[in-house]
């Protein structure tokens, strides 16, 4: 404690020190950008060849053009090892989403508001009117 009183000021070094915190991390600063390593231009096919995304693009287009077709992106890929291509499934859904040919798909009634049952009020002008059971 007497050291402290004669000298008031103590370096960052030292305060770094006794609090344990490493000097990199004192001093980084986080980058400026999206996270994370950037997507690859090209995709490889079982020939050993490298093919750029818009080639991918343009095979995914004329799956997608088939009458009756309403693939999602798995099944475009399924498509895709079909034809050859060694992909990622992650990287079709990304180009799809890209370059919106996602198929949109809603699930449950569209319109209709839910009527739940302990929400729905009977009114029942005389006995035995209105029975109800809860099977489980």
């Amino acid at each position: 404690m007497e050291q402290f009183k004669s000298n008031p000021i103590v370096s960052k070094q030292e305060l770094l020190s006794w609090s344990g915190v490493p000097r990199s991390s004192f001093y980084y600063k986080r980058g400026i950008g999206v996270r994370g390593r950037k997507p690859s231009k090209t995709t490889i096919t079982q020939e050993g060849e490298l093919v750029e995304n818009t080639v991918v693009l343009q095979d995914v287009v004329s799956i997608l053009q088939q009458e009756f077709c309403c693939y999602g992106y798995k099944n475009v890929w399924d498509e895709m090892k079909g034809k050859g291509y060694i992909i990622n499934h992650k990287k079709v859904y990304r180009l799809m989403k890209i370059h919106n040919l996602l198929f949109n798909r809603k699930i449950g009634s569209i319109g209709i508001p839910s009527q739940f049952v302990r929400f729905r009020k009977i009114a029942a002008e005389r006995p035995l009117q209105h029975l109800c059971m809860d099977i489980k």
